[in-house]
């Protein structure tokens, strides 16, 4: 009957140092998942500033394009404007100075 109770308490023993050491695995598991979670909060964190800027960067490229196209319609409608006044007051400059 001894001889039982030794090797159940024996037993009993190896299996209480397997659940501790089966505790540190655990706990060092939570703490990397956790870790990784928080990498993954960041790094979505960052995709989304990311995202925000690059469409902040287009929006802003498309506005620049937008004026620039206005700009070049602009001045070509200036240019074509100047065009026209000076075909209009050429003659007359012209006439202006054999009337003088």
């Amino acid at each position: 009957m001894k001889l039982k109770f030794e090797v159940c308490l024996a037993k009993l023993n190896k299996l209480k140092i397997c659940e501790q050491e089966l505790e540190r695995v655990e706990d060092v598991w939570r703490g990397e998942a956790q870790d990784l979670l928080s990498q993954i909060a960041q790094l979505q964190e960052e995709n989304k500033n990311l995202l925000s800027n690059m469409s902040l960067k287009d929006s802003v490229n498309e506005e620049d394009l937008q004026r620039h196209e206005g700009k070049a319609v602009n001045s070509w409608t200036f240019a074509a404007d100047l065009q026209v006044l000076r075909s209009c007051v050429l003659p007359s400059s012209s006439h202006m100075s054999s009337l003088l």
